[in-house]
């Protein structure tokens, strides 16, 4: 017995057994810490006193699921001091197949799950920056097939939106106005690991040319190559740039 309690107060995991009344009839020092009591003054009180409304079951209770069911249940229950928990109800039967009580399995998830919403905040701020830039954002796989693109970049090849931009551009090399190009500049990406302004001539969707200043990396996820990158038009640019060699060669 002292081994047993050693054990289940050496666990960090809560577990409390209960009856149908859901009264504890023991808990571990993990179960009681939580709620600043000691085992022997959990003995007898309802689960829900302590954890939330006094004067009801909590809504979704896996305990009394697991009561009715006769089987484990589980949920994420969350409590009115802000903890959130991974919650199980576990039936416990006797060697007759008797219901003897459920015990009660919470795990304490508040700092992953806020960790998580942290993180779904910092990805929706990413989108907005992404679908808001001013340039053409991409990723392609290894094959030069779209993975993504931004408003951006479909209005510079002269699409309507991403949706039919992704629907008509099989791709990558299929908008090069030099298709020869496109391995010159996966191998200067491969070596070197990215490319900055790198000055390339495309085709729009009405077949006239645009320039690009191309800024693009190598990238590994789960194994698999992809590269993302920038585009920007500088078309306008390219056009003065030209008319200024004419100009001089005219001299």
């Amino acid at each position: 017995e002292a081994q047993k309690k050693a054990i289940l107060n050496g666990i960090t995991t809560n577990l409390a057994f209960v009856n149908k009344d859901l009264e504890f009839i023991w808990t571990n020092k993990a179960s009681a810490d939580s709620v600043c009591k000691t085992p022997d003054e959990m003995i007898g009180h309802k689960c829900y006193e302590l954890w939330a409304d006094p004067r009801k079951p909590c809504d979704g209770c896996p305990t009394i699921k697991a009561f009715k069911t006769k089987k484990t249940e589980r949920t994420i229950m969350h409590t009115p001091d802000g903890r959130v928990w991974d919650e199980k109800g576990e039936p416990v039967f006797d060697e007759q197949g008797e219901l003897l009580g459920v015990l009660e399995v919470a795990n304490d998830i508040t700092d992953m799950v806020r960790a998580e919403d942290a993180l779904r905040e910092s990805e929706e701020k990413y989108r907005r920056l992404v679908e808001n830039a001013v340039v053409g954002v991409y990723q392609v796989s290894e094959e030069g097939r779209f993975r993504f693109v931004n408003e951006k970049m479909a209005e510079i090849f002269g699409y309507d939106n991403q949706k039919r931009f992704l629907e008509e551009v099989a791709n990558i090399v299929d908008l090069y106005a030099h298709a020869e190009e496109r391995p010159v500049v996966l191998q200067e990406i491969d070596e070197n690991g990215s490319v900055h302004s790198k000055e390339l001539e495309f085709r729009k969707k009405d077949g006239c040319s645009v320039w690009i200043a191309a800024h693009a990396k190598r990238m590994i996820e789960d194994g698999k190559i992809f590269y993302e990158g920038l585009m920007e038009n500088i078309t306008e640019k390219k056009q003065m740039e030209i008319l200024l060699r004419q100009a001089q060669k005219m001299e």
